[in-house]
């Protein structure tokens, strides 16, 4: 969507992140080869097991493309699950907590009910470099979803419109 502020991350820790979604994700599948990945790496996938290991995960999909075209929204949902029975949605993350990533989970619950799937809760999972348990922050605020629709209505607009209109309105 291009509404992220880039100067919080580089280009590197962008490509450990991604890294570390295939490690987690193939590890759900099944088919990971641990001797393959990077030492540096490995103590975020010992988080994440040690987190697995104190719940009751039932993996629903994995790495999901999601669609609305109706207001032009892609997004790859990493995990939609039943996480203690109850229909989720999980979101690795490999730094730290930020306030954008409630509403990123409201738009992929946005994306999921524009497939017919119901999602009761949203979570972010903070994998550590430590190895010790990730930590799981569920995002419960009601007014996120409509907070990222008007997100989105904004950025569709802005492109419609161009930044300079945009700006005049809201001033």
């Amino acid at each position: 969507m291009g509404m992220i502020d880039d100067t919080f991350f580089s280009e590197h820790s962008a490509q450990k992140g991604s890294v570390i979604h295939k490690a987690i994700e193939y590890e759900l599948r099944g088919t990971l080869a641990i001797a393959t990945l990077h030492p540096d790496l490995v103590p975020y996938l010992e988080s994440f097991r040690l987190w697995r290991g104190s719940v009751r995960l039932e993996v629903l999909a994995l790495e999901m493309e999601l669609k609305d075209e109706s207001i032009g929204l892609i997004g790859h949902l990493d995990i939609f699950c039943k996480l203690n029975g109850f229909p989720s949605i999980i979101d690795i993350k490999s730094g730290v907590p930020m306030e954008w990533h409630r509403l990123q989970l409201s738009l992929y619950k946005h994306l999921l009910h524009a497939n017919q799937k119901i999602v009761m809760y949203r979570h972010s999972l903070h994998v550590h470099r430590t190895g010790s348990r990730a930590t799981l922050i569920t995002h419960s605020d009601r007014n996120d979803d409509a907070y990222a629709m008007h997100l989105i209505g904004a950025y569709n607009a802005r492109k419609i419109y161009g930044p300079k209109e945009i700006e005049c309105q809201l001033k």
